[in-house]
């Protein structure tokens, strides 16, 4: 009988791509520690990490063969040799070795990814990739590398026809196409040429997606690399395809970088899989690896539910008086076996943070390099654990952060050594576990945030008035703003004003928030909490007259009961209360969802005072049900958005409770106070 290899393409996937993983990491520490000229000591002292690297190629390549994947287990090959060259010191080793098996691991990756989606990546890609490759088993190494990286614009070209597809999402990766386009312009005379064949009707238009296309013709003599480092932080949420216009004769296709030309329409996957910016693919994976100690304890206890649910059997249709205690004990055991089944399951979900963070290394590794800054990543608390999904959510903000720091926050090094500071900048990720959320931490050792300059953007793009009188965290929160940035000139790195609010609306989606504190000269930390899972939660439940409402114990600072003389409407406007020597914005639940309450009198309700994101408000109800845990059931399947409410739970009672969402109902009482305060200073 013959066996189906393909149900053994998944786990071949899976450990393919932890094994890459696993060889970026060998080669970002060797590249780490190589100084001066003399590189061959260094190879010596890392040879154990060679082998690790040479057997995650030579598993590949063995599996690929095994289960028929061809391209993948050609470019292996190709691979396996030059490192096997190198372990035996045939070939040179430097620097520029290091970066061709860094980027020949971006490579092999696609492939994989490409043999998942059962799609071919680009032969020309390859074809490039394994010609670098086998350059470096030449003798004259070195001379030869240099002179392949030295690009020449040819004198016989006109221009570049483009043809830029942005992808669907591309606005969730803090990326805006326009100005992308609006970029070409800096380097030469662009001609546009919109499609809006994908746009959908109206009432289908989603505003955080992306419909639209250009086909742009970009006019002078400038070469690729040029234009490929427009779209170099958009490649991976895009497709492109780039053709040279000749004044005379044919373009030569050149082999010194690898094409970003899609040659056919269902090339577009391609895409598709790099949309992930080199994301492992155990991220991606509909599976996950669980420990047998983790399994053995869920056995235990469903045993233990088994042998609960035995003694229960024994009541059925023969309750006595006597047998009541024993009843009640049963039931006791029943909830204490049902509590800790809970517990080990969402156990089972739970992953290392490091499967977001190793990311991190080769991103800042690459745009340190392109900005010509010295940057040392270093990460703390990788071990600590989060649910799968949340996991998977925070990849993205967390790339974004990190690459704003090394963009905006750190000093070239000439800065820092005129600040006093060492060349060598630091940037540090930490992740720690408080209460009963994880805390990451993205700190650099820059020069903080300039709040004189983000004022005065903020006033010419119409953010704020021109009298405004913030405060210097106020002047902190502005970058959070919609369409708000710094920078002087539009790269590929930034200038699109397109990302930190992305960054905290993403963040606030998964129930966390997201906080930012800068000292000038010493540096910025953004601190963002989260939830351990987003399918049970801890919430304060609270009533306003026969309706429950849940809010997230994780925004929750303190309940307070207030006296008259402590709440005041200035001016006839939104109501504040005075709270630890300042005053915050006080909501009434009961207005804002007109509902039947109990109590009008702020002396006979309660208010819970939260705190979100640095906002704090006060949240009037009528009383105060108690804490719980509570399974959290999305309502958008059925019901549109709902401002103030985030999802709904089912109580203990049948009953449905609504979850509020804390971060909207603080900035609405923010917000209605401000404009109280806008009218009375009228």
């Amino acid at each position: 009988m013959a066996i189906d290899m393909s149900q053994f393409h998944q786990t071949f996937f899976e450990e393919s791509l932890e094994g890459l993983a696993e060889m970026e990491a060998q080669l970002l520490g060797i590249e780490a520690g190589i100084s001066g000229d003399d590189h061959s000591s260094l190879f010596e002292a890392d040879r154990e990490s060679l082998n690790t690297i040479f057997r995650a190629v030579h598993s590949i390549k063995g599996g690929s063969s095994t289960f028929g994947f061809t391209q993948v287990a050609e470019f292996s090959h190709v691979l396996e040799t030059l490192l096997d060259d190198l372990r035996e010191g045939k070939c040179e080793k430097s620097r520029a070795l290091v970066s061709v098996l860094l980027r020949s691991v971006d490579t092999l990756r696609d492939l994989l990814q490409g043999a998942q989606d059962g799609a071919d990546i680009m032969q020309s890609v390859v074809t490039s990739m394994v010609n670098e490759l086998k350059e470096f088993q030449a003798t004259d190494l070195a001379a030869q590398h240099t002179a392949k990286n030295t690009k020449t614009v040819s004198g016989d070209l006109a221009g570049w026809d483009i043809e830029f597809r942005p992808h669907a999402n591309i606005f969730l990766t803090g990326n805006d196409p326009l100005r992308i386009v609006r970029a070409l312009a800096d380097i030469g005379k662009v001609s546009v040429e919109v499609d809006v064949s994908a746009a959908p009707s109206w009432d289908k238009y989603s505003p955080e997606e992306s419909f639209l296309s250009w086909k742009l013709r970009l006019d002078g003599n400038i070469s690729e690399q040029q234009v490929q480092d427009i779209f170099m932080w958009v490649i991976d949420d895009c497709d492109i395809k780039l053709s040279p216009i000749r004044k005379k004769v044919k373009s030569v296709a050149a082999a010194s970088k690898p094409d970003m030309s899609q040659p056919k329409e269902d090339d577009r996957r391609q895409g598709d899989r790099r949309q992930t910016d080199r994301r492992e693919g155990q991220l991606a994976s509909q599976s996950i690896r669980v420990s047998i100690p983790k399994i053995d304890e869920m056995v235990d206890l469903v045993g233990e539910l088994v042998i609960t649910q035995t003694m229960l059997n024994r009541f059925h249709g023969n309750l006595q008086q006597q047998d009541l205690p024993l009843l009640f004990d049963s039931l006791s055991q029943l909830e204490r076996n049902t509590r800790e089944l809970q517990e080990s399951v969402m156990r089972i979900r739970m992953l290392p943070v490091s499967f977001a963070f190793n990311r991190l290394p080769r991103a800042v590794r690459d745009l340190s390099q392109q900005l010509g800054k010295e940057v040392d990543l270093k990460i703390v608390g990788e071990q600590t654990e989060l649910d799968k999904t949340v996991i998977e959510r925070i990849s993205d903000p967390l790339m974004h952060l990190v690459r704003n720091c090394v963009d905006h926050g750190i000093e070239s090094p000439e800065q820092r050594r005129a600040a006093g500071k060492p060349e060598l900048s630091i940037v540090r990720v930490e992740a720690f576990q408080k209460g009963g959320n994880v805390v990451i931490e993205i700190e650099d050792d820059g020069h903080g945030i300039n709040r004189d300059k983000v004022l005065k953007k903020a006033i010419e793009r119409n953010l704020v008035e021109a009298d405004a009188n913030l405060s210097p965290e106020d002047i902190d929160e502005l970058v959070f703003l919609p369409g708000f940035s710094t920078a002087d000139k539009v790269t590929g790195v930034s200038g699109r004003g397109v990302g930190m609010d992305v960054v905290r609306s993403n963040i606030r989606a998964l129930g966390g928030s997201a906080e930012l504190k800068s000292v000038p000269g010493k540096g910025t930390r953004f601190t963002l909490r989260l939830p351990l899972t987003l399918a049970i939660m801890d919430g304060l439940s609270v009533s306003v007259g026969q309706q429950t409402y849940i809010l997230p114990l994780l925004s929750v600072a303190e309940s307070v009961c207030l006296t008259a003389n402590q709440v005041s409407r200035p001016g006839g406007g939104s109501e504040l209360f005075s709270y630890q020597g300042g005053y915050l914005p006080l909501l009434r639940l009961h207005e804002l969802f007109n509902i039947p309450h109990r109590f009008s009198e702020i002396t006979e309700g309660i208010v819970v005072v939260v705190d979100v994101d640095g906002r704090q408000a006060g949240i009037f109800v009528d009383e105060l049900v108690g804490q719980q845990q509570v399974v959290v059931k999305s309502l958008e399947t059925h019901y549109k958005k709902v401002p103030g409410i985030a999802t709904a739970t089912i109580l203990g009672d049948g009953e449905v409770a609504l979850i509020l969402d804390i971060s909207t109902l603080a900035r609405m009482a923010h917000e209605s106070s401000e404009e109280s305060a806008e009218s009375v200073r009228a």
